[in-house]
């Protein structure tokens, strides 16, 4: 069960990393600072002083950055290899210690390490895989938004996704298994509607 909320928690920052890639850093970084949430060395280090001062920074520079037309659209170049690091960062860093609690439970020898290495493998593709979804998803969307309103509905698109990234980091804290639930059933509605459309394409 807690690697599971572990997995879930990794999930959940990985698709809001997607979106915003300091603001899940900067939740997590004050959540392990209440001691919310503990999390591997891959993040451990965004709980210091300096680290929470220098990710707020970031976070207010990288949400403002996407309120201004055409900065948008760069930022969205930079970010998407940038998101796909984060995501796996935030996979690997929430599943090492109860993966790595699992694992040295398992005899002796290369078997564990092996164990522990496949776990600490498929989460970071996993969590690379999710911000990546969200990240493209999101910079899709500024397209269309900046297509049809020429941009004027970019500063109110970037505000939004600013609060959804917020949202999903909180929620990946206090309710990882929950926030990971929405998320299968969000992509599979989205999988849903792609389908359906797809036929329509064909037939026109």
């Amino acid at each position: 069960m807690e690697l599971l909320a572990a997995a879930c928690l990794g999930v959940g920052l990985s698709a809001a990393g997607g979106l915003r890639i300091f603001l899940p850093l900067l939740v997590v970084g004050i959540g392990q600072r209440l001691g919310m949430v503990e999390l591997g060395s891959s993040l451990a280090w965004t709980g210091g002083t300096p680290a929470l001062m220098v990710l707020a920074l970031l976070c207010a520079a990288e949400g403002l950055g996407y309120c201004i037309p055409a900065v948008d659209h760069a930022l969205d170049a930079v970010s998407a290899p940038a998101s796909w690091i984060a995501g796996a960062l935030f996979a690997t860093g929430a599943v090492a210690l109860p993966l790595h609690d699992i694992t040295a439970a398992l005899p002796d020898g290369l078997g564990s390490t092996l164990a522990y290495a496949a776990g600490l493998g498929g989460a970071a593709a996993a969590g690379a895989a999710t911000a990546g979804v969200t990240q493209l998803t999101g910079a899709s969307g500024r397209v269309v938004s900046t297509t049809t309103t020429l941009g004027t509905a970019n500063p109110i698109y970037a505000t939004l996704e600013n609060l959804l990234a917020g949202a999903m980091s909180i929620l990946a804290i206090l309710a990882p298994i929950a926030l990971g639930v929405v998320l299968v059933l969000a992509t599979f509605g989205v999988w849903m509607v792609i389908r359906k459309l797809r036929p329509r394409r064909a037939t026109a």
